[in-house]
């Protein structure tokens, strides 16, 4: 790929969609004559209009008949085993017959001579040599017999030789068997199969219509210059992320465009990303008549015109915020309105007009009957749930949107309950005098009254809601300390005209959580942690508007109580005061700490400045008290507690307790310095200029006494010089 911009895109189209093929993206850019490129390429180099800032990427499933070139299985040659090829050969050769062996030693018949008349002495003879006879014959016998045996032996193992060299033979043609048929060619046919493959495809400006629910990835321009050319893909990621504004959008459109509101761009603008000099410098103008209500100085602040300027931009700002804030809602209420499971299930039965009739009809009154007792079943499902249901959020607002959601899902039930066929129903049933009525008349009728509640609400509290946005969103304390008076008066009219908002267990509530926001805010931009690295003259400023607003909280509450005393027609306001103004009151007084705080820190600092280390001629002493003096902040800034949390209203008491006793240690130290420096002056004249300036900047009173008493020292140092 020729141009490293299109690689980086690829890699990011590639992350988005969740693509691993690597050719998808190389065949959008030679598809239809590399059009697609050259649009990327526009896209890129040409300086965008308003038609032509984005480029979208989006893939689409194509199933396709591809040709697949498969093996063909080659037909299995069975072998016959060694029983089955004996019984094959003995039934090709035929039956062997046993001949039976002849038996040596069977007994023959001898011939006898003729018989001769021997006389007695031959007898004798003869009867002797017949007996030799019969020996000899029997050891004939013997050496016969084991002639026999040692031939049948012989036989027999020239049998067994033979029946092994013939298992042999079979072995080996078995294995050349089997050679024969691995060696057989493997034969391959061609056959077509269909396969899902994604396809990658790009437009400008906006999906096509019937596209808006397909998964997308959109690039969107910067400026007007185009495109750098990185050299290589590192330097890719590094530069081109500043041209663009790039992202993933699912196919459920409204849901991402509610949280990229909520979760991004309304905190971007919100008084939560405001920090350090634009904070300070949209509320100069505001704290101008607290600093000077304590005699704090305001010489060299910020040109007013500037001031001025921020002021609008912040107002801007502010208003926009709020119109975001409203238009995110009508999102949200859409997207509930759209995905609401609150449907009836409206049956099939057709209805005639003839009433009269349908009621004598007993089948189909069953039938309506039935969907009666569903649709019951669905109210008091819905309103169960709905009961269960709690404010998501501490916030005012979060009571606002609780109502506005139960507003609207009562409110499509409610009007489901209108249509026609509803309607028809129960008057058919009515008709019919059908017991199924009671009871589902009683769960409409509590549907009926959550929802005239949350209606009603919903219509009062909205008169609120812009105080309740300015709380929350607005750019600095002056605007909550503005909006508190005119909030705590619209307050009373809810309080006096609305049927719900009229008891405590409702108004008090409501007024812990709007408590419970400006406690919030103030934590946020009183941190602990990081507000003490400012410049004392910021943390003052931050501190007294801070305070001012959690006591102007609870002087305006009871300036509206009085009223209300006074008039002796609505019900008081005899609400647990603990619960509304324990948390800000205690707040109250950290601020009131942390003011000390810088207040010292600028005293320290206002004395052991250059003009000091210029008369006294001792600039490592001053540097030595300075860092002391800086050391004071530490074990505010490493406490491992929340210091607005009321469980630890000891802890923070014993180190604030620790900071005063280190400042008397160094206000001692500093009056033995300046006696001693006092007595060494280098010039009479500088040492009486800076005495005469000191008098006019604010600095601790030990000191400056201290000080103030040094004019006869000066007037010793003037005689000798």
């Amino acid at each position: 790929m020729d141009d490293v911009r299109i690689e980086w895109m690829k890699n990011k189209v590639y992350l988005g969609l969740g693509i691993d093929d690597p050719l998808v993206f190389d065949d959008l850019l030679i598809r239809d004559d590399a059009q697609n490129e050259d649009e990327i390429k526009r896209f890129l180099n040409v300086t965008p209009n308003e038609n032509t800032s984005s480029l979208i990427f989006y893939t689409l499933t194509r199933v396709e008949e591809i040709e697949v070139e498969v093996e063909i299985e080659p037909e299995i040659v069975e072998v016959p085993n060694d029983d089955e090829k004996l019984l094959a050969e003995a039934t090709v050769d035929g039956p062997v017959e046993e001949q039976p062996a002849e038996i040596d030693n069977a007994p023959k018949q001898e011939t006898s001579p003729p018989k001769k008349e021997h006389k007695k002495g031959d007898k004798k003879r003869t009867k002797k040599s017949k007996k030799d006879k019969d020996k000899k014959d029997k050891l004939k016998d013997k050496e016969k017999e084991a002639a026999a045996n040692a031939a049948a032996e012989e036989e027999a193992r020239k049998a067994a030789e033979e029946e092994r060299k013939r298992l042999e033979e079979l072995a080996a043609q078995e294995a050349s068997l089997q050679e024969e048929a691995e060696k057989q060619i493997v034969e391959t046919k061609i056959i077509i199969q269909k396969v899902q493959r994604k396809v990658l495809y790009t437009c400008r400006k906006q999906l096509p219509a019937e596209l808006v629910n397909v998964d997308s990835f959109y690039f969107l321009r910067h400026g007007n210059d185009s495109v750098v050319v990185p050299s290589d893909i590192t330097e890719a990621d590094a530069l081109l992320p500043s041209y663009f504004e790039y992202g993933r959008m699912t196919s459920n459109s409204l849901l991402m465009l509610e949280q990229i509101l909520m979760h991004i761009y309304m905190p971007l603008l919100s008084c939560n990303g405001q920090q350090g000099k634009i904070y300070m410098n949209e509320n100069i103008s505001s704290s101008q008549d607290a600093l000077s209500a304590m005699n704090l100085p305001q010489d060299d602040l910020v040109d007013n015109l500037e001031l001025k300027q921020i002021h609008q931009h912040a107002i801007l700002r502010d208003e926009f915020l709020i119109n975001m804030e409203k238009f995110t809602s009508h999102v949200n209420h859409t997207i509930q309105q759209l995905e609401s499971e609150i449907r009836l299930d409206i049956p099939d039965i057709p209805l005639d007009d003839d009433i009269q009739a349908i009621t004598k009809d007993k089948d189909t009154l069953n039938k309506l009957e039935g969907t009666l007792d569903s649709w019951e079943k669905a109210i008091s499902t819905i309103v169960e749930n709905e009961l269960k249901k709690v404010p998501r959020g501490s916030g005012p607002l979060a009571e606002i949107d609780f109502w506005r959601q139960r507003n609207s899902t009562l409110s499509a039930l409610s009007e489901q309950l209108q249509l026609p066929y509803v309607r028809k129903v129960i008057e058919i049933l009515t008709a019919a005098n059908s017991h199924s009525l009671s009871s589902f008349e009683y769960n409409r009728s509590e549907m009926i009254k959550y929802y005239t509640e949350a209606k009603d609400n919903v219509r009062f509290l909205s008169t609120l809601e812009r105080h309740f946005k300015n709380l929350t969103h607005g750019s600095g304390f002056s605007v909550v300390i503005d909006t508190v008076p005119s909030m705590m008066n619209a307050l009373r009219m809810v309080w006096i005209i609305s049927r719900h908002y009229n008891r405590d267990e409702r108004m008090v509530p409501l007024m812990e959580r709007i408590a419970w926001e400006l406690a919030e805010r103030v934590s946020r931009v009183i941190n602990i942690k990081t507000i003490l690295k400012e410049t004392p003259e910021q943390v003052k400023i931050k501190t007294v508007e801070a305070k001012k607003m959690l006591e102007i909280w609870k002087d305006t509450y009871f300036e509206v109580r009085a009223k209300i005393e006074a008039s002796g027609r609505d019900s008081r306001w005899e609400f647990d005061r603990k619960r509304l103004f324990e948390k800000t009151d205690y707040m109250a007084s950290i601020c009131r700490s942390l003011f000390d705080v810088a207040q010292v820190l600028e005293e320290f600092k206002n004395i052991f400045g250059p003009e000091l280390k210029a008369v006294t001629g001792d600039p490592k002493r001053i540097d030595d008290v300075l860092k002391r003096v800086n050391g004071l902040i530490k074990p505010i800034e490493q406490v491992q507690f929340d210091p607005f949390s009321l469980r630890y209203q000891l802890s923070w008491r014993e180190v604030m307790d620790s900071f005063h006793r280190e400042v008397l240690l160094i206000e001692d130290e500093a009056k033995n310095f300046i006696d001693d420096s006092f007595k060494t002056l280098r010039s009479a004249e500088g040492a009486f200029d800076m005495l005469l300036n000191f008098r006019h900047i604010r600095s601790r009173d030990a000191i400056n006494s201290q000080m103030m008493r040094k004019f006869n020292d000066i007037l010793v140092q003037f005689e000798k010089e």
